[in-house]
């Protein structure tokens, strides 16, 4: 079965929602602010709009890694199961721009959108027959060293990825970081700190979309708020191959860097 989201047919005020969320939810962390003045910038605002769960949101029910509670995570059978689904879904060209050219969810465009991507991401995955997988969010003052970005790295206070388990070992699914196949939680989170408990973790359902909402009654309604907030990134994302030097439909067509 085929999911394609259509941009082109956003109205603009489909549009003006889409940037309210992009500034809203963003990952991004400024320069020089620490993860506490972050993560109370975002509650501020989204409990403003009415869009913060204070007792049972991923950002309220964070807790440190060894915490996690790992069976709740969708079970795959094999590391090797997960792999096929992975790539499934790194791959798939299923959004629709301007009608001609699809693209890949913005995983060379890690500076933000994580969580635009991940909903995608397990969207896509459960509408072609797999088991659709949790999320994990990570809390932190997070940097993480790549190859997409001018600078050389990017700067979070929260990051958030599809998820799923083999057996009793939680494993991420996340191109944005490291394209080759889905990485244990553990090593995963220490790309982005130096140690594990320098950051805290809410592993929450499948429909958790920010870091505002519910971590565990998370609903099926958030799948319709991807194809904006996507839309914007994937802009972002084909400008940022012009800046580094790349031809954009070459990188963004069937040409990825993990393909050599």
């Amino acid at each position: 079965m085929r999911f394609v989201a259509t941009f082109a047919a956003l109205t603009m005020a489909l549009a003006a929602t889409a940037a309210a969320a992009d500034a809203l939810h963003s990952a991004a962390r400024h320069p020089d602010e620490t993860y506490g003045e972050a993560a109370a910038r975002y509650r501020a605002a989204a409990s403003a709009l009415e869009l913060f769960d204070e007792s049972g949101s991923a950002q309220s029910v964070a807790a440190p890694f060894s915490t996690l509670e790992v069976p709740f995570a969708p079970e795959y059978a094999s590391v090797e199961a997960l792999t096929e689904a992975f790539e499934f879904g790194r791959d798939a060209r299923f959004l629709e721009t301007d009608g001609s050219f699809l693209r890949r969810a913005s995983w060379l465009y890690p500076d933000d959108g994580c969580f635009a991507r991940a909903q995608n991401f397990g969207k896509y995955l459960e509408t072609n027959g797999y088991k659709r997988p949790a999320k994990l969010f990570i809390f932190g003052s997070l940097r993480v060293n790549t190859s997409n970005s001018p600078d050389g790295y990017v700067s979070w206070w929260y990051h958030v990825v599809p998820v799923a388990r083999v057996g009793s070992e939680l494993y991420v699914m996340d191109p944005a970081i490291d394209p080759t196949g889905p990485m244990k939680a553990r090593d995963w989170a220490l790309t982005q700190v130096g140690d594990v408990t320098h950051a805290n973790f809410s592993l929450c359902n499948e429909y958790t979309y920010s870091p505002g909402e519910s971590c565990r009654a998370a609903t099926s309604s958030s799948d319709s708020r991807t194809p904006g907030d996507q839309g914007y990134y994937l802009d972002a994302e084909w400008q940022r191959q012009r800046e580094l030097g790349r031809s954009a439909p070459w990188f963004l067509g069937e040409h990825p860097p993990w393909k050599g």
